[in-house]
C-alpha cells in the first residue's frame, strides 16, 4: 500500500482515506487465482434427494477442494454430460452462454447472495465481469480441443471470480468437486466423465428406501408440474420411484467393476449419523487430508443449513410422519430393502 499512499500525499486527509479505501477494495477484488485449474473433478451423481448437495458443501471449505456450488451442468440440461469436444469447434460466446443459462449459481451471482435450503441468505461476492473476461482471455491464450482443457478454463473463470470464496493456498489444491443429480443414471455420461478425467473420481450416495421416499414424495408437494415428473420418474408415483432406485443400484453396481476405486459408495445414514468416520474414509480414500470443516455444510466458508424437504422452509407444506402411508412403507421396504442391506456393507 506505500504506493497507494504516495499517490494521493497531496490530498486532503479526506480524500486520501477515500482513495485508500477504493484502492484497497480494487486490490482485494482482483482474482487470487494466478494459474489455470488443471485438477482432476470429484464428480457427485446419484438420485435426487440422496444427500448430493449436501455431501457437496461439506466440501465447500476443504483446503485441497475447490467446490463448486448448487449443481455443476456441463453447458447442458440437467442430466446430460455432452460432448464437450464438440463445443470447443464453437464460438466463445456461445459456449459462455450455455454455461451461464444452464448453471443455477449465476442467478445467485446476479442477486449477490446464496440461498438453498437454508433459512438466511449467504452472501455471495461474484464478478460477473471478471468471470466473462477471464473466460474470453484463457480461450484465446489456449483455445480448447478436448473436454476437459474446455471446463479447465470454466473452472478457473468461475473460481478466481468469486471473491469471498474461502482463499487457501492454490499449491494446496487437488481437486474440483461438482454435484449434478440423475447425470450417472446414464452410463454414458460417466463414461464421457472419466474420458476427461480419468484421474477423477465418481461419488455415489444411496439412502435407506423409506427415509429416501419420504423425502421425494415431500419434495413432489412442492414441485408438481408435469414435465417435471417427466423429466424425473421418481416423481410419478412410488412404483416409478421403486424401479428408478433398482436401475440406480444395478448401474453402480456395474461402476463399481469398471472403475473399482475410482468409485466411491456411501450411505446416507453415516453420512448423517457418521459424519465423521464416512468423511475420514472419504478423505482417505481421496489422498487428501481430513479437516473439521468436512462435518459443516457451509458456502463460501459460513455454514448453512442442508437441503432438506422438512427443513423450516417446507414445514408448512408437509409432516415426515404423515407424508407415506403404512401401505407405502411396507411395499418400499420389500422391494428395496434388500439392496439398501447390500449398499450397507458396501459402502465406506
Amino acid at each position: 500500500m506505500k504506493l497507494a499512499t504516495i499517490v494521493v500525499s497531496s490530498f486532503s486527509e479526506h480524500f486520501k482515506i477515500m482513495i485508500i479505501k477504493k484502492i484497497k477494495n480494487y486490490i482485494n477484488k482482483r482474482s487470487w487465482i494466478d494459474t489455470q485449474l488443471h485438477q482432476p473433478v470429484i464428480f457427485i451423481s446419484q438420485l435426487s434427494r440422496s444427500g448430493g448437495s449436501l455431501l457437496s458443501s461439506l466440501f465447500d471449505n476443504v483446503p485441497e477442494i475447490f467446490a463448486f456450488p448448487k449443481e455443476v451442468k456441463f453447458g447442458a440440461i440437467k442430466k446430460t454430460l455432452p460432448d464437450l469436444k464438440s463445443f470447443c469447434n464453437e464460438l466463445p460466446e456461445e459456449i459462455l452462454m450455455r454455461f451461464i443459462n444452464e448453471n443455477g449459481i449465476f442467478k445467485d451471482a446476479m442477486r449477490g447472495d446464496y440461498k438453498k435450503g437454508t433459512k438466511a441468505a449467504v452472501p455471495f461476492e461474484f464478478e460477473r465481469a471478471q468471470f466473462e473476461s477471464t473466460f474470453y482471455r484463457l480461450w484465446r491464450e489456449n483455445t480448447p480441443t478436448t473436454g476437459r482443457e474446455l471446463m479447465t478454463i470454466f473452472f478457473t473463470a468461475f473460481f478466481s471470480s468469486w471473491t469471498n470464496y474461502p482463499k487457501h493456498s492454490i499449491e494446496c489444491k487437488q481437486f474440483i468437486s461438482g454435484f449434478a443429480s440423475w447425470t450417472a443414471m446414464d452410463p454414458k455420461n460417466i463414461e464421457r466423465f472419466f474420458g476427461y478425467y480419468s484421474d477423477g473420481f465418481l461419488i455415489q450416495i444411496v439412502r435407506d428406501p423409506v427415509s429416501w421416499y419420504e423425502s421425494v414424495s415431500a419434495r413432489n408437494l412442492q414441485k408438481t408440474s408435469l414435465k417435471r415428473k417427466e423429466l424425473f420418474p421418481i416423481y410419478a408415483g412410488i412404483d416409478a420411484a421403486i424401479s428408478s432406485y433398482e436401475q440406480q443400484w444395478n448401474i453402480t453396481q456395474n461402476y463399481m467393476k469398471t472403475y473399482g476405486d475410482k468409485l466411491l459408495l456411501l450411505n446416507f445414514d453415516s453420512l448423517i449419523n457418521n459424519r465423521e468416520r464416512t468423511m475420514r474414509r472419504v478423505s482417505e480414500r481421496l489422498g487428501i487430508a481430513y479437516s473439521d470443516s468436512m462435518l459443516i455444510p457451509s458456502f463460501a466458508g459460513r455454514k448453512i443449513e442442508g437441503n432438506s424437504s422438512f427443513n423450516d422452509r417446507y414445514k408448512k407444506h408437509v409432516d415426515r410422519n404423515t407424508i407415506l402411508d403404512s401401505k407405502e412403507k411396507i411395499q418400499l421396504e420389500e422391494k428395496l430393502n434388500p439392496i439398501y442391506e447390500q449398499v450397507e456393507k458396501l459402502s465406506l
